[in-house]
C-alpha cells in the first residue's frame, strides 16, 4: 500500500525456479519506493539498463471498460493526474479501446482458470479441502479444451488490436483497483483493473497519488506494449514526479 509498483512484460523476468501457476498469465514484478529503485532493480536483474533520457511520450487515458467498477476517489485520481500531465505540457487524449477489448473479462476467467486447473492437478485431486474459496472456484472449473482455445485466439486477437493503439499512444494512464488501498491491509480489493493488462502481456506501473476516505492510498496505472518495460520506467520518471508535486 502507498509504494511503487512495476508488473514486467511476460516472460520479461526470468520465471526459472517459481511454480508455474497459469503459463500464459504468470509475471514477475517489484514493489519499491520510488520509481528510480525499480529502475536500479530492474538494471541489476536483467542487464537492460533504463534510458537516462527518453521522448515524452503521448498519453492517452483509458477509462476501460470497468471505469464504473471505479469508487469516485479512484475516477477522480485518474481525472486528476490527465490535468496535471496536461497542465505540465504532456500531449493528453482519451482513448477508447478497440471492440476487442470491451469483454476481455470473459477469456481472462477461462484461460486462468483452465491453466490453474491444470498447473495444480495433483493438489486439487488430493488436497482440495485444504483450499481457500478462490483455489477451490479453480479447481471446480469445468472449461473444455475448445472453450480453452477460443478464449486464447479471443486474447491474441486483442493483443494485436491493442498493439495497433499503442502505435500512436504509447503510454496508458489508467485505474489501478477500483478504489482505495483496504484499512485492514490485508482484505483484497477488486483485480478488475489488472486482469486486462495481464492478460495482454504488456508492462504496467501504478504510482500512488492520492487518498481515499479512510486516508489509505490510491493509485493510477501506467501501461505499455510488450517488451517496452525499460521505455515504461524511463518515461515514468517524470511523469511521477509531475503527479507528486501535482496532486499529493
Amino acid at each position: 500500500c502507498g509504494v511503487v509498483g512495476y508488473k514486467a512484460s511476460l516472460d520479461g523476468l526470468d520465471r526459472t525456479g517459481i511454480q508455474a501457476l497459469k503459463k500464459s498469465l504468470d509475471t514477475l514484478g517489484y514493489f519499491a519506493r520510488s520509481v528510480e529503485d525499480i529502475a536500479l532493480v530492474y538494471g541489476a536483474v536483467t542487464g537492460n539498463d533504463v534510458p537516462a533520457h527518453i521522448d515524452r511520450p503521448k498519453i492517452g487515458v483509458c477509462r476501460t471498460p470497468m471505469w464504473a467498477e471505479a469508487e469516485e476517489h479512484a475516477q477522480a485520481a485518474i481525472e486528476d493526474s490527465a490535468s496535471a500531465l496536461l497542465k505540465a505540457g504532456y500531449d493528453v487524449i482519451d482513448v477508447d479501446l478497440p471492440p476487442e477489448l470491451q469483454s476481455i473479462e470473459d477469456p481472462f476467467r477461462v484461460i486462468s482458470n483452465y491453466e490453474g486447473k491444470a498447473a495444480l492437478a495433483d493438489d486439487f485431486r488430493d488436497h482440495m479441502e485444504q483450499m481457500n474459496p478462490w483455489m477451490r472456484e479453480t479447481g471446480e472449473s469445468a472449461w473444455t479444451d475448445e472453450e480453452y482455445a477460443a478464449a486464447v485466439a479471443a486474447a491474441n486477437a486483442a493483443r494485436a488490436a491493442l498493439a495497433r493503439v499503442y502505435r500512436d499512444v504509447p503510454v496508458l494512464l489508467t485505474p489501478s483497483t477500483a478504489g482505495e488501498a483496504p484499512a485492514d491491509l490485508v482484505s483484497p480489493t477488486m483485480s478488475s483493473f489488472n486482469r486486462m493488462w495481464t492478460l495482454m502481456h504488456g508492462p504496467t506501473m501504478t504510482l500512488p497519488v492520492s487518498r481515499g476516505v479512510n486516508n489509505m492510498p490510491i493509485g493510477v496505472q501506467l501501461a505499455a506494449g510488450v517488451g517496452e518495460d525499460a521505455a515504461l520506467i524511463a518515461r515514468t520518471i517524470p511523469i511521477y514526479r509531475t503527479l507528486a508535486e501535482a496532486i499529493q
